[in-house]
């Protein structure tokens, strides 16, 4: 154990983790990089989580914290990167590995320079016992808005199998309390808006468990997902006023979830919304092809029919007609 400030800070967030959250720790206590702390915060289990957390907090590195009351996904990830005492910070879940490379490859990064780093991770199926590889991850160094970009489009980028600069964390604000499943992603997507350099490995960092009982199973089980997945345009949307550069890839996004289909997973009222907002967009598409050649125009439409307010969705398009 080291008394000097640790390289990384590593945020486990807990929530009736028992079964699994040795595991998680273990995996840590067994980096080949030992300069690391352990942040533990407990969302208010009702199991035995502390039970199994108690053993391991003989090692000075580990700090374990329960809330009295349940606060959520949002602020107990907030409450860790604030409590976080070294530059680096990264988050694995209690019921997740690491590899044992992971800590050093994450700081080897940063210390390179980079204000983002991720990298593969490969599925672990609990039930049936088998791994899986995820998605492809693209390699070496590229910008943040590029990188927006391509997770616009593939959303490959896990929370555990990447890191970032704390102080970039805590620029970027806290995680969105509003979303509960789309939580991770827009969080991602707001810290590439406002980071330099981003790095790529397509090591794998992360044993992602998936199993029944895990928050990512009953997510998308839930309507809720369905209906977050819709409004992700309106939570996305906040990251122009970060960096006005990715305005352009947003636009991305709302055509990409024009062509999904939320009909038979959305409540009336948000399902109503949703289509009435789409068929604004199609028909202005329809009426003035150009339109996708334009990242304002289209993002001022996509504005437009969020709301449903199709007389300003109109005067959009014939503004840009008579401009064409």
């Amino acid at each position: 154990m080291s008394p000097t400030r640790p390289a990384i800070t590593i945020g486990m967030m807990a929530h009736n983790s028992a079964q699994f959250i040795g595991e998680a720790i273990e995996s840590v206590l067994s980096q080949e990089m030992q300069e690391w702390e352990l942040l533990i915060a407990d969302d208010a289990s009702d199991d035995a989580t502390a039970d199994a957390v108690r053993p391991y907090l003989r090692d000075a590195r580990i700090r374990y914290h329960r809330h009295d009351v349940n606060i959520g996904q949002a602020n107990n990830w907030w409450f860790l990167i604030e409590h976080a005492r070294a530059p680096v910070f990264a988050r694995l879940d209690g019921d997740d590995a690491w590899f044992p490379t992971t800590a050093a490859r994450m700081v080897g990064a940063h210390s390179a320079g980079a204000d983002i780093y991720y990298g593969a991770w490969v599925r672990f199926y609990q039930d049936q016992g088998h791994l899986a590889q995820g998605p492809r991850i693209r390699t070496g160094e590229s910008t943040g808005v590029s990188t927006y970009a391509l997770q616009i489009r593939h959303n490959s980028a896990l929370q555990g199998a990447m890191s970032y600069r704390t102080d970039l964390a805590r620029h970027a604000g806290m995680p969105l309390p509003e979303l509960k499943y789309m939580v991770d992603y827009e969080y991602v997507l707001r810290l590439l808006a406002i980071a330099t350099r981003v790095v790529g490995t397509s090591e794998p960092l992360l044993r992602y468990r998936v199993h029944a009982a895990s928050a990512t199973a009953a997510a998308q089980a839930s309507l809720g997902y369905l209906e977050e997945r819709a409004r992700l345009y309106d939570a996305c949307r906040r990251h122009v006023g970060l960096n006005p550069a990715i305005a352009e890839h947003l636009s991305v996004l709302w055509i990409t979830l024009c062509r999904e289909d939320f009909s038979d997973g959305l409540s009336e009222a948000v399902r109503r919304d949703w289509e009435a907002g789409v068929a604004i967009m199609r028909d202005a598409v329809r009426r003035c092809p150009t339109l996708l050649r334009s990242p304002k125009v289209i993002m001022d439409l996509a504005l437009a029919c969020l709301g449903h307010t199709g007389r300003r969705a109109m005067r959009v398009i014939h503004r840009h007609r008579v401009m064409a």
